[in-house]
């Protein structure tokens, strides 16, 4: 993601994404901006490789780049990036945490995807107790949670990929702002914090 100038509006931290259109000329998708505001990328679309089981494609990070934007409610962020789509809600305990800690989303989210596609093939392969050849943090999350089934089914870190990449927002959130309440929606997987006194619900 390119990052453009936050100075037209402080408090959200102004992002502008620019990445060329595969098969016509660039268009531009402006990243977090006024509450509100709608953003549609232009232009003719390419047919991509279809994903595996867990929507990963492997071009996926070099087809299209990284999206951020507020929701119309002005509260909530949108990240989105190929298969990955996050719903993010902050409550800061100063008034200046809720723009850092979605900030600091940001800036995670941006290589998250391409990580994800490095170590696709191990991530992909069965998961045997003792397996310790992943490199990336995400990865090693999705291996951690999986790892309690590997001795009894066959099972790969694909499993806990959408979690793992909401915990991984979520913590990159927490190290950069003191929240009293935050989630990270990944398309049902859902990363929570809560502060002393806070609570959080779901419908399902």
């Amino acid at each position: 993601m390119t990052r453009g100038s936050a100075a037209a509006y402080p408090e959200s931290g102004a992002r502008t994404r620019r990445h060329p259109n595969p098969g016509g000329p660039e268009h531009r998708e402006t990243g977090i901006g006024r509450p509100g505001e709608t953003r549609a990328a232009s232009g003719p679309t390419r047919a991509v490789p279809r994903a595996d089981a867990a929507g990963i494609r492997e071009s996926e990070a070099v087809m299209s780049g990284p999206v951020a934007a507020y929701l119309e409610d002005g509260r909530r962020l949108h990240l989105r990036h190929g298969p990955i789509d996050l719903i993010i809600g902050v409550d800061a305990v100063d008034p200046v945490g809720r723009g850092l800690a979605f900030d600091a989303a940001v800036s995670r989210f941006e290589s998250i995807l391409g990580e994800l596609v490095e170590e696709l093939p191990a991530l992909r392969r069965r998961l045997l107790p003792g397996s310790s050849d992943l490199a990336g943090s995400v990865a090693r999350r999705m291996s951690r949670a999986a790892l309690p089934f590997a001795g009894s089914c066959f099972v790969t870190p694909m499993i806990a990929v959408a979690g793992a990449v909401a915990d991984e927002i979520l913590a990159a959130m927490l190290s950069a702002a003191r929240l009293s309440r935050a989630h990270v929606n990944n398309g049902g997987d859902i990363a929570v914090f809560l502060g002393p006194g806070e609570a959080y619900s779901a419908a399902v």
